[in-house]
Protein backbone atom coordinates (compact mmCIF):
# COMPACT_ATOMS: atom_id res chain seq x y z
CA UNK A 1 0.00 0.00 0.00
CA UNK A 2 2.65 2.36 0.58
CA UNK A 3 4.51 1.72 -2.55
CA UNK A 4 0.92 2.46 -4.20
CA UNK A 5 0.90 5.54 -2.36
CA UNK A 6 3.93 6.75 -3.49
CA UNK A 7 3.43 5.62 -7.24
CA UNK A 8 0.61 7.90 -7.12
CA UNK A 9 2.51 10.75 -5.14
CA UNK A 10 4.95 10.59 -7.39
CA UNK A 11 2.84 10.28 -10.71
CA UNK A 12 0.93 13.37 -8.78
CA UNK A 13 4.20 15.36 -8.99
CA UNK A 14 4.87 14.49 -12.26
CA UNK A 15 1.55 15.92 -13.83
CA UNK A 16 1.59 19.14 -11.78
CA UNK A 17 5.32 19.61 -13.64
CA UNK A 18 3.93 18.55 -16.68
CA UNK A 19 0.86 21.06 -16.46
CA UNK A 20 3.32 23.84 -15.36
CA UNK A 21 5.27 23.33 -18.17
CA UNK A 22 1.88 23.17 -20.32
CA UNK A 23 0.90 26.46 -18.97
CA UNK A 24 4.32 28.34 -19.48
CA UNK A 25 4.66 26.92 -23.25
CA UNK A 26 0.99 28.01 -23.99
CA UNK A 27 1.90 31.61 -22.59
CA UNK A 28 5.05 31.61 -24.67
CA UNK A 29 3.12 30.78 -27.86
CA UNK A 30 0.80 33.28 -27.06
CA UNK A 31 3.99 36.22 -26.76
CA UNK A 32 5.00 34.33 -29.86
CA UNK A 33 1.93 34.86 -31.83
CA UNK A 34 1.45 38.76 -31.00
CA UNK A 35 5.27 39.11 -31.75
CA UNK A 36 4.22 37.85 -35.36
CA UNK A 37 1.46 39.99 -35.42
CA UNK A 38 3.33 43.16 -34.67
CA UNK A 39 6.01 42.19 -37.20
CA UNK A 40 3.63 41.55 -39.86
CA UNK A 41 1.42 44.83 -38.89
CA UNK A 42 4.89 46.43 -39.01
CA UNK A 43 5.62 45.03 -42.83
CA UNK A 44 2.31 45.79 -43.79
CA UNK A 45 3.00 49.44 -42.68
CA UNK A 46 6.31 49.81 -44.97
CA UNK A 47 5.06 48.18 -47.76
CA UNK A 48 2.33 51.13 -47.77
CA UNK A 49 5.10 53.56 -47.21
CA UNK A 50 7.22 51.87 -50.19
CA UNK A 51 4.17 52.05 -52.22
CA UNK A 52 3.48 55.63 -51.50
CA UNK A 53 7.03 56.33 -52.16
CA UNK A 54 7.02 54.69 -55.11
CA UNK A 55 3.65 56.96 -56.70
CA UNK A 56 5.51 60.27 -55.49
CA UNK A 57 8.95 59.50 -57.57
CA UNK A 58 6.30 58.34 -60.71
CA UNK A 59 4.89 61.86 -59.97
CA UNK A 60 8.36 63.38 -59.66
CA UNK A 61 9.47 61.63 -62.91
CA UNK A 62 6.49 63.10 -64.38
CA UNK A 63 6.87 66.74 -62.59
CA UNK A 64 10.50 66.43 -64.20
CA UNK A 65 9.31 65.57 -67.98
CA UNK A 66 6.64 68.84 -67.45
CA UNK A 67 9.16 71.07 -66.24
CA UNK A 68 11.80 70.10 -69.32
CA UNK A 69 8.78 70.70 -71.68
CA UNK A 70 7.92 74.10 -70.00
CA UNK A 71 11.39 75.05 -70.28
CA UNK A 72 11.79 74.31 -73.97
CA UNK A 73 8.68 75.85 -74.94
CA UNK A 74 9.65 78.79 -73.09
CA UNK A 75 11.98 79.72 -75.67
CA UNK A 76 9.59 79.96 -78.27
CA UNK A 77 7.02 82.20 -76.61
CA UNK A 78 6.20 85.61 -76.82
CA UNK A 79 6.90 87.84 -73.92
CA UNK A 80 3.73 87.29 -72.26
CA UNK A 81 3.29 83.88 -72.59
CA UNK A 82 7.53 83.59 -71.74
CA UNK A 83 6.41 85.39 -68.41
CA UNK A 84 3.64 82.88 -67.76
CA UNK A 85 5.48 79.88 -69.08
CA UNK A 86 8.29 80.96 -66.17
CA UNK A 87 5.72 81.52 -63.16
CA UNK A 88 4.67 78.19 -64.22
CA UNK A 89 8.07 77.02 -64.26
CA UNK A 90 8.58 78.56 -60.84
CA UNK A 91 5.62 76.76 -59.49
CA UNK A 92 6.07 73.63 -60.94
CA UNK A 93 9.73 73.65 -59.57
CA UNK A 94 8.51 74.67 -55.87
CA UNK A 95 6.25 71.67 -56.35
CA UNK A 96 9.02 69.40 -57.28
CA UNK A 97 11.43 70.58 -54.39
CA UNK A 98 8.25 69.89 -52.17
CA UNK A 99 8.13 66.31 -53.82
CA UNK A 100 11.83 65.66 -53.17
CA UNK A 101 11.76 66.75 -49.55
CA UNK A 102 8.70 64.39 -49.42
CA UNK A 103 10.68 61.56 -50.83
CA UNK A 104 14.04 62.47 -48.40
CA UNK A 105 11.62 62.04 -45.14
CA UNK A 106 9.97 58.91 -46.58
CA UNK A 107 13.69 57.30 -47.10
CA UNK A 108 14.81 58.76 -43.87
CA UNK A 109 11.63 56.95 -41.98
CA UNK A 110 12.38 53.96 -43.96
CA UNK A 111 16.08 54.24 -42.71
CA UNK A 112 15.02 54.49 -39.13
Amino acid sequence: MNEALLQLNTMKANLEKLLRSYTAIKNENEILKNQIDAQRKAMTEKNQKLSDMEQQLSLLKTAQTISKQITSNGTETTNNANNETTENTNDVKLKINDLIKEVDKCIALLNA
